[in-house]
């Protein structure tokens, strides 16, 4: 899921028996200011958050400064996969990168888009396709 949908309430999945992966967005005031990026951390270093044993979060450094924040319903362990050599990725951030790119395939091959010159017609095409996605 893209980190634009991605939230920590996530009763509604769990009450429908769903579960979820996806990527969060580094402002939310609901993530721990350990799991946001900063200099200090080691390159390649990974933090792991639970809750109630139905949330993890997984903060995994890929490069100096920067931090990418995973959260899932689905994937509630802390494994690290050792045989990417010096990578060393948490299991939960590949599963997430092999799973990724459904919605944005969509967008590019149902789209209802049509050149115009008038910015009306423009934003109700815009609107259609967000609508259609969704």
């Amino acid at each position: 899921m893209d980190n634009w949908f991605m939230n920590f309430p996530l009763e509604l999945l769990e009450k429908n028996k769903l579960t979820t992966v996806g990527t969060i967005r580094k402002n939310k005031k609901e993530i721990p200011k350990e799991f946001l990026p900063h200099k200090s951390r080691v390159v390649h270093s990974s933090l792991f958050g639970f809750y109630e044993k139905k949330i993890a979060l997984t903060s995994h450094v890929p490069k100096k400064g920067k931090s990418v924040l995973v959260l899932s319903s689905f994937i509630l362990d802390d494994r690290i996969d050792l045989t990417a050599g010096d990578l060393c990725k948490p299991e939960m951030i590949i599963f997430y990168n092999l799973t990724k790119g459904g919605v944005d395939e969509m967008c590019g091959t149902y789209s209802v888009s049509r050149k115009s010159c008038r910015w009306p017609l423009t934003v109700f095409f815009g609107l259609l396709n967000i609508t259609g996605i969704n």
